[in-house]
């Protein structure tokens, strides 16, 4: 059986597909204020652990970079 702590999940966000409630804040966030897309194009999101936490529902432990 496999142990669910050794899942691993990774996911890559193209900066430019964000969007917020308002266009102000669209436009802040791809800024340099927040994520600063002309040098920065993709979000990653790796787990670094996570396994099970119920029915339908997983728990996961995340390193992010830019």
């Amino acid at each position: 059986m496999a142990n669910d702590m050794d899942d691993r999940l990774s996911v890559n966000i193209p900066v430019a597909t964000l969007t917020a409630s308002n266009s102000l804040l669209t436009w802040q966030m791809k800024g340099r204020l927040f994520f600063d897309a002309d040098r920065y194009p993709a979000i990653r999101f790796t787990s670094s652990r996570g396994g099970g936490a119920g029915r339908r529902t997983f728990s996961s432990f995340w390193d992010t970079s830019a």
